[in-house]
């Protein structure tokens, strides 16, 4: 084969090859495109034809903010006025002898936390001594009676012969001669005799301690053997039959506060100590009286509550907790009442003085209203809403004035909704707390 027609062959070979790459260029470069972009349309108008329809709304009133509320009632609600405090004693002695000897007894409650009732005995001192020095001034008594009876005797024989003389005498000289400075001086020793005597008496009832008041014993500092004088100290008694707690509270609250006058007594109180008792529990006391100066620091009122049988010694708080001195304890003070009011939790409130309320229209009105007083948990509204408002309790998130809403349960003719001030009310018209504060 000669060279020329191989040369050939290849030329027809390349041109070929050629004509293959212009055609898949040009197949790569506009037919597939095409082709994809028409699919691609295809698809969507079958999307379109075939997808979910959207339904107009046909209840317009389900397009606005969905909330919850509690109806207004105004009725008779008595305040709460909170407060810190801490128990102290309303009795506490240092128990000290009024003379001095040496322990011999002493009573088996006498130990810290022992009990005494007023004229147990707590303890008694070697009495030897004393009864000497009482016996001493018993015979001195019996001895100036002796004397006396005789110079009463002389007195009638000098007076026999005073009168037998019939002598005009001064006054002095008849004093003189009758013996009346010796009938005074002796009727003088007679009568020292008789104290010392009744004080040797005092001394040896003494050696005997007894309890001043009802209590418990904070600490002892004696034992059998110990020998004690005046100024020793044998122990700690704190009074049993009350505790008191002194309690702060911001001034401008006084006036919701009855303060003991006369006959009157003072505000009811509840004392509680959750973190030993629970959350329930509490006890009884009664406001005594208001400190006469205010805290240095919080410039506040300081009053005195007294809680009678702290240590639940009588069978009618048997089942109650006993108090602990020195306890920090939370109080709710019975305050003086207001007439008409409507409760409502302080979350609720915004502003500090603004309810929201669901008017008749189902638009959202924020209200301006005036707070009584205010509580822990919740605040006591006087005015600015009426009877058989709607205050909503549901958060929303941008409040505007007219904002339009759609209330839970809408079915209710009545109207109630949720209770969320978490109180009460009996038929007497007196609440109960939720949060067991009663």
């Amino acid at each position: 084969m000669s060279n020329s027609y191989i040369n050939k062959q290849q030329e027809a070979d390349t041109k070929e090859s050629n004509w293959v790459k212009e055609k898949l260029i040009i197949c790569i470069r506009y037919i597939i495109p095409v082709a994809t972009l028409a699919a691609g349309i295809l698809i969507t108008l079958y999307l379109l034809q075939t997808g979910p329809q959207a339904k107009p709304i046909s209840n317009a009133g389900k397009t606005g903010v969905l909330v919850d509320t509690t109806r207004v009632r105004f009725d008779f609600y008595p305040t709460k006025i909170n407060a810190m405090g801490v128990v102290k004693s309303s009795k506490s002695t240092d128990l000290k002898p009024q003379v001095s000897g040496q322990v011999i007894e002493l009573a088996d409650h006498l130990i810290p936390g022992g009990r005494f009732t007023k004229g147990d005995i707590v303890l008694r001192l070697d009495p030897s001594d004393y009864l000497l020095a009482l016996q001493q001034q018993e015979n001195e008594v019996m001895q100036a009676n002796n004397d006396l009876l005789i110079e009463e005797g002389n007195q009638i024989i000098v007076k026999r012969e005073f009168d037998l003389m019939g002598e005009q005498v001064s006054e002095v000289e008849k004093k003189l001669m009758l013996r009346q400075p010796q009938l005074s001086n002796l009727q003088t020793a007679l009568t020292i005799a008789q104290s010392k005597t009744e004080q040797a008496e005092l001394n040896l009832n003494r050696t005997t301690i007894t309890a001043p008041f009802n209590g418990i014993v904070q600490s002892r500092e004696v034992n059998v053997g110990t020998w004690v004088s005046t100024s020793s100290p044998i122990g700690t008694l704190i009074g049993s039959d009350s505790y008191w707690v002194e309690v702060s509270v911001p001034e401008e609250q006084l006036q919701w506060i009855t303060l003991p006058n006369g006959t009157d007594k003072g505000s009811l109180v509840r004392v509680f100590n959750p973190t030993a008792w629970g959350d329930d529990t509490y006890r009884k006391g009664t406001i005594i009286q208001l400190l006469p100066g205010l805290e240095t620091r919080g410039r506040m009122a300081r009053l005195l509550i007294e809680v009678d049988d702290p240590l639940a010694l009588e069978q009618v708080n048997a089942d109650k907790p006993q108090i602990l001195i020195d306890s920090f304890v939370r109080v709710v003070i019975d305050g003086k009442n207001i007439p008409r009011a409507f409760e409502i939790s302080r979350k609720y409130m915004h502003g500090g003085n603004q309810l929201w309320v669901y008017d008749e229209g189902g638009k959202l009105a924020i209200r301006d209203v005036a707070v009584g007083f205010k509580n822990r948990d919740s605040v006591l509204i006087i005015s600015g809403v009426r009877s058989g408002d709607e205050v909503i309790t549901t958060s929303i998130p941008t409040p505007v004035e007219g904002l339009a809403l759609r209330r839970m349960g809408m079915g209710n003719q009545s109207g109630k909704g949720k209770n969320t001030t978490a109180l009460a009310m009996n038929s007497t018209g007196k609440r109960k707390r939720a949060d067991n504060e009663q």
